[in-house]
């Protein structure tokens, strides 16, 4: 608020995006949680599963 004024919705937009340029921001690791638990757990029963599908692909061709 400069001379009793308040910005505008526009003029605002611009102090904002000027300030993260010029700043940054954080980072908000929203989906590590998830990765983690994937990597953790569903990735190794897609391994399991390629394994299984591919040792009987062996077979069956034979």
């Amino acid at each position: 608020m400069s001379n009793g004024k308040f910005p505008t919705q526009k003029q605002l937009a611009f102090l904002i995006s000027r300030k993260i340029t010029t700043v940054g921001i954080d980072p908000k690791p929203m989906l590590k949680k998830t990765l983690d638990q994937f990597n953790g757990y569903y990735l190794q029963m897609i391994k399991d599963a390629m394994s299984e599908d591919i040792k009987k692909a062996i077979i069956f061709s034979r």
